[in-house]
This record gives C-alpha cells, sequence and structure tokens, in this order.
C-alpha cells in the first residue's frame, strides 16, 4: 500500500511553501512445507516453514520557492527540508516432525529446526538550497548546495555536504549568429560540475555488533563486527559539458557530450589478515574516475504531405580508471585492481587447448626462470600465472530508431547494439559440468576427445578435479558485441469520420515484436548483460509477439 499527498501555501506573488508527504507498506508472507513420507525430509518426518517480511517507510519534505522576473533578468531560489525512514522486520521459523501427510501447519510439527527475526532502521536528514538565474533566455546560471545527515554513520561523521554549479548558453541568441539563422537553428552550450554523496554501506557500518548464538542452551554473544567512528560518506565529483546543434529548423539536430565521474572516499570492504579474527572491515578508500563521451543525432530524410520519416542514432564510450588503491594490487573474483587500471580488467590463467596425446586439459604458468610453459594440474597455477585478458566494458553501446509513416501508417523499429568488451561465460562451464551428478550439457561435448579424435577443444570426459577444464581461465571469455532487434511496430490510425461516428476521441490498432533478433558471436549466449562481465543462469529475454487497440475516449 501506499499514500502521497501534499498542501500548499501562496504567501505572496512568487512565494510558495509546499509540504509534501508519502509512505509505504509492503507485507511479504511464505508458507512452504517438504513432504513427511516422500523425498529427502521423510527421514525427519518433513518441515514446515515460514516468513513474515515488513517494510514500512515514509518521505516528508518541506519546500519554500521564490521565483521573480525583472525585465530580462529572472530569479529562482529554493529552500527545503526532507526527512525520510525505513523500517523493515523479518520473522522465519521452521519446524521438523509433522506428524502425518496433508499437515503443514508449524505448529503441529515436533521439533524446532530454525528460527530467526531482526529489524532494521534507516533514518536520512537533509537540508538544501538551490538558486537559478536566467538572463533574457540567453545566460543560464544555477548553485545548489545540500547537507545529508545518514543514520549509518557515528553522530561525528554522520553529515556530508555536497554542491553543485552549473551554466548554459544559447549562442543562437546572441546578435552575431543572426546571419546563420536560415541554416542553424539551434547552437547552445552547457556544463555542470558537483559532488553527490553515498551512504550505500551496511545500516548499522559504524557501530561493533555482536551476533548472539545458542551456548548450551545460554545465550552467548560472538563479535561480529569492528567499530569503524571515522567511516563517512562516499563522495562523487560530476563533470558534464555538452553542445546541442540544429540544422534547417532542426530536421538535423543532436548532442555531443563529456562527462566524468570522479569518486573519492568509497565505501569499501577492506580485507584484514586472518589473526584479526575478522575477514574485512569498512572504510573510505580508494578513488576512480569514470569518464567517456555520448553522441545523439536525429533527423528527418523524407518530410512531405503524406510520407516522414525519423532516425535516430546514439553512441556512447565508457571507461573506468582506478586513480587511488590502498594496497599495491587487489583482487574481486576474476578481476584484480591496480592503480591505472580498471575496475572491469580480467585477469584469468590462459587456456593452452586439449593434449592431443592423452586429452587432458592444459594451462599456462611460468617457470621460476619466468618462461612460459604449459601444465595438465591446474592447481599448480598461482595467481602470478594470471594475466591480463581484456575488460568487460564495451567499447560502444548504443541504438538505432526508425518511425517511418505514410498518411494513418506507421512502421518503427528499434536496434541495440554493443560493441567490445568480454564477458566470462558462466552459462557454458555449467554446461560443460564434469561433476558426479546429472546435468544437461551442450552440444560441444559431442566433440571431446577420444582415442579417435585427438584434435579437438574439449577434453576428456573425468573426475579428477585437477584436470577438470571447467577450472577459472580465459577459455570462457567471450566477446560481448552483439546487434538485437529490440521492438518492431506496425500501427494504423482509424479515421477521423469512423473516430465521429464511434464518438471516440483516438484510436489506433497495433502489431508488436519484441527480441525477434539477435545477432552474437557466442551461441546460446545473452549478450545484453551487465558491465560486470558475468554471467550464470540469467534468464534470457522473451521474444514477445503482441497486437491490440488503443483507444482514448
Amino acid at each position: 500500500a501506499s499514500a502521497r499527498t501534499y498542501f500548499e501555501i501562496n504567501f505572496l506573488p512568487g512565494l510558495k511553501w509546499r509540504t509534501n508527504f508519502n509512505f509505504d507498506y509492503y507485507l511479504y508472507g511464505y508458507d512452504g512445507y517438504t513432504n513427511s513420507e516422500y523425498g529427502f525430509a521423510a527421514g525427519y518426518g518433513g518441515e514446515a516453514y515460514k516468513q513474515n517480511d515488513k517494510n514500512f517507510s515514509w518521505t516528508a519534505n518541506h519546500l519554500l520557492t521564490y521565483d521573480k522576473t525583472i525585465g530580462d533578468h529572472s530569479f529562482s531560489i529554493l529552500l527545503g527540508q526532507e526527512a525520510y525512514y525505513r523500517q523493515f522486520k523479518s520473522l522465519q521459523a521452521a519446524k521438523r516432525g509433522l506428524p502425518f501427510f496433508g499437515i503443514t501447519e508449524i505448529g503441529a510439527a515436533s521439533e524446532m529446526s530454525s528460527m530467526n527475526s531482526y529489524t532494521d532502521n534507516y533514518r536520512l536528514l537533509s537540508w538544501f538550497s538551490r538558486a537559478e538565474y536566467d538572463y533574457n533566455d540567453r545566460y543560464y546560471l544555477s548553485a545548489s548546495f545540500r547537507t545529508d545527515g545518514s543514520s549509518r554513520f557515528a553522530p561525528e561523521s554522520r553529515w556530508g555536504k555536497f554542491w553543485s554549479v552549473g551554466a548554459s548558453w544559447k549562442i543562437m541568441q546572441e546578435e552575431f549568429m543572426k546571419d546563420t539563422s536560415d541554416w542553424l537553428s539551434n547552437l547552445s552550450l552547457r556544463a555542470s560540475y558537483g559532488a553527490q554523496g553515498n551512504d550505500q554501506v551496511g545500516y548499522y557500518a559504524y557501530q561493533a555488533l555482536y551476533s548472539i548464538r545458542n551456548n548450551l542452551g545460554e545465550s552467548g554473544l560472538h563479535a561480529y563486527r569492528l567499530a569503524t567512528p571515522n567511516l563517512s560518506w562516499e563522495t562523487n565529483l560530476n563533470t558534464n559539458i555538452g553542445l546541442d546543434f540544429g540544422f534547417w529548423n532542426n530536421r538535423l539536430n543532436g548532442t555531443i557530450e563529456y562527462f566524468e565521474r570522479r569518486s573519492k572516499d568509497l565505501l569499501f570492504s577492506k580485507d584484514l589478515v586472518p589473526s584479526s579474527g575478522f575477514s574485512s572491515m569498512d572504510e573510505n578508500i580508494g578513488a576512480i574516475k569514470n569518464y567517456g563521451w555520448e553522441f545523439q543525432i536525429s533527423g528527418y530524410p523524407i518530410m512531405t504531405k503524406d510520407w516522414k520519416w525519423k532516425l535516430s542514432f546514439n553512441a556512447t564510450t565508457y571507461k573506468n580508471k582506478i586513480t587511488s588503491l590502498p594496497a599495491e594490487e587487489m583482487w574481486s573474483g576474476n578481476k584484480k585492481w591496480v592503480k591505472g587500471g580498471s575496475l572491469y580488467d580480467f585477469y584469468l590463467v590462459e587456456w593452452a587447448g586439449v593434449n592431443p596425446e592423452n586429452g587432458n586439459p592444459m594451462w599456462y604458468r611460468y617457470n621460476t626462470n619466468g618462461e612460459k610453459v604449459t601444465t595438465e594440474d591446474y592447481s599448480s597455477t598461482t595467481p602470478d600465472d594470471k594475466v591480463k585478458c581484456g575488460n568487460s566494458l564495451p567499447d560502444w553501446t548504443g541504438g538505432l530508431q526508425s518511425d517511418l509513416s505514410f498518411k494513418d501508417f506507421t512502421l518503427s523499429f528499434l536496434f541495440s547494439y554493443s560493441i567490445g568488451g568480454k564477458i566470462y561465460n558462466g552459462d557454458k562451464v555449467s554446461l560443460m559440468s564434469q561433476g558426479p551428478t546429472g546435468t544437461g550439457w551442450s552440444v560441444d561435448m559431442l566433440d571431446r576427445w577420444t582415442p579417435e579424435n585427438p584434435y579437438t577443444d574439449v577434453p576428456r570426459l573425468t573426475t579428477s578435479p585437477k584436470s577438470s577444464w571447467t577450472n577459472s581461465s580465459n577459455r570462457f571469455l567471450v566477446d560481448r558485441s552483439y546487434l538485437r532487434l529490440k521492438n518492431i511496430t506496425f500501427s494504423y490510425n482509424l479515421p477521423k469520420s469512423l473516430l465521429n461516428t464511434l464518438t471516440l476521441k483516438d484510436a489506433s490498432i497495433f502489431f508488436q515484436a519484441e527480441n525477434m533478433l539477435t545477432l552474437a558471436k557466442q551461441q546460446g549466449l545473452d549478450p545484453e548483460q551487465t558491465f560486470g562481465g558475468s554471467t550464470y543462469y540469467r534468464y534470457p529475454a522473451m521474444k514477445t509477439i503482441s497486437f491490440g487497440i488503443n483507444v482514448k475516449l
């Protein structure tokens, strides 16, 4: 359930007070059980399980705004305060030993197997301001400042201060641009720079916490995390510079934009030595830079009384660079972080193929002399044998859209694309499983090594751990480039004469298909993945065909 409300007071011309309030309430319940007579739970008489979650939040903000225009000068000032509260409660319990088949209530079971409950609270208080100035719809300036206090940080480190400035210039409004008005319809420059805060860390990140456990029937405390009283806000410094242009009454228009995001005092879980008794602790460490370019262009190659064709194209290139680290190198799964590198650089053991003599998989490693040699024992490789094998970020991403209309008929399609970058194909790894349990196999397994088929890239079947060729290597690192037809739509607007008869404002019949075509190098892989660059059991985009009618009364 959710609700939204507000009230507004106009004190003077241009001076206004507005209060907004909203709340959201979400309830989740789950009942489950395992069969008491058949299957794996029959040995202990089955099990009943219940879970109940409650999520409640509210937001209240108060805004005082003042707008004033004096001749060619326009001013706008805003002062505000916002409070946010969220509470999450969870209760879970399970009991075993149901008396007979058909009974699924937890109260009927005889033995408690688990029970747990917890409550999380989060509060955020903010004060903010903004000032805007516009001169003759030509020059625009803005500035803002805010301070946020988060319950996730200690009282002495709770408050963060953030700000931003921005400006734009409509060059086409200048006197010296009048001679270009017959072919240049828009030219404007804009820029902004500012800081944003991030408090996305554990609910009680600054506190030393203990977990409560059953100790021979008595409650016992176990140290769970170290106190971090100096932990505070992560800061993101954003820069945007853009140029907007249009030609021939905006029949051809577009945007060129550079963006940069520098993040410092990152909220990061730092590994600790095992002798400390803790695996990690949260700290403000490291800095990264994300930057790139965006290009957008659209136009009308055809514009007549009956025909209209609009084409739109966009492209984005995005890079990531680590500018500071608390150590020379850090590992995150199959990625190694080093200063000057990227968070998305893959470092993997190199795949060396299949030994045609015995069918064993081979990998490359480096001996004590620094020479590159092959090994059939994966366990003999070390992190020093891993090499940079690519980056999960695409070189380019974007889309192409076409809208072609003739009288009341319209045909539209949308393509999305990605060029460059790598994906670690965990789905393919699972289809090559050599474990002892039954599983579906990839058709590639039909080409596995046998004495009659010695020259292949699929090793012989074995359950030996050291010869498991599905161990992490660049064997499963694939190109993430793709081209996908995301949407194609054909529609017909019913004629006005018929609409008047039916007393309708508007009506159209449409046919639509989604994700009907995907071109990619890796067969069977949905290449439209997150920037993290690893996929494992992710549900692919569905092909959908639909048709219907839209009516406006």
